[in-house]
């Protein structure tokens, strides 16, 4: 928390140097965010509320000092619609302090969007140094997921050992942030000699999140991109793919029968083809 308050000052120069700093600093604190940090009698903030509350009221600055204004968003009924909806599951929740806590971090999310769009709006220029923050955020994040990974302090549950997860909370929330970070990167991979080195260590991680989901989610975007800028050699990554579908049972039994290894024994390869 100390560290967020020593970051504020940066918040107000320029939303765009605010908008870098929340993609750097919140990765980094998501293992905490269920931490207690405030508590008065029954009420009690955790640290995800701590800054989703810091991003409220930056963003009610931005209103304030900017005049920024939501006419123009695009989706702005499907954002505000969510919103509404998420406030009235307060009504029925079970524990009304959690409900709230969840509703806070949802809207900084929203904000986070918001803020985006302007700045992309206003500001093109500012995109281009998009990549290399994000490239930055991910640098911690992948590099404590491959010291899990080595020293097999991960995580193990759902049959499945040493699940990395980095500074997030969760190996499937680590594999979804790398599954948006790593496209990023392989799309402007020529633009610094420092990308390649992380998206290899990246990839690795995400293999060893476990995660199907994000599995899946890399896949379609991979396709999506190479089918845009990489058509040849989508179309030759498709076949072998493929032909390692079509062959997999083959060598699996071969293996089996001569070795007596089932592929299927390890939890990598079961967790990607099962």
């Amino acid at each position: 928390i100390g560290a967020l308050i020593l970051l504020l000052p940066i918040f107000f120069i320029k939303k765009e140097y605010g908008l870098y700093a929340l993609l750097i600093v919140r990765p980094l604190v998501d293992l905490f965010s269920s931490y207690t940090i405030i508590t008065y009698q029954s009420l009690a903030l955790n640290l995800n509320a701590i800054i989703a509350l810091l991003v409220i009221l930056w963003f009610i600055s931005l209103i304030l000092k900017e005049r920024l204004t939501l006419a123009n968003l695009p989706g702005k009924w499907w954002l505000g619609g969510l919103i509404i909806w998420s406030a009235l599951s307060s009504l029925i929740s079970i524990d009304l302090f959690n409900t709230l806590s969840e509703f806070l971090r949802l809207l900084s999310l929203v904000i986070i969007f918001v803020v985006a769009y302007q700045v992309a709006k206003e500001r093109p220029h500012a995109l281009t140094r998009l990549v290399p923050v994000v490239a930055v955020a991910m640098t911690i994040p992948v590099a404590l997921a491959l010291f899990q990974l080595l020293t097999a302090t991960g995580l193990s549950f759902g049959g499945l050992d040493n699940r990395v997860y980095g500074t997030f909370g969760h190996p499937n929330v680590l594999g979804f942030y790398l599954v948006i970070t790593l496209s990023l990167l392989l799309l402007n991979y020529r633009q610094s000699l420092l990308y390649p080195w992380l998206i290899a260590p990246g990839l690795l991680a995400l293999l060893f999140t476990y995660t199907r989901g994000a599995y899946l989610g890399f896949a379609v975007i991979q396709i999506i991109m190479g089918l845009k800028y990489y058509r040849k050699y989508i179309f030759i990554g498709l076949g072998a793919i493929t032909g390692l579908i079509l062959g997999w049972q083959l060598l699996n039994s071969v293996l089996i029968s001569t070795f007596n290894y089932n592929l299927n024994d390890n939890d990598l390869l079961r967790r990607v083809t099962i």
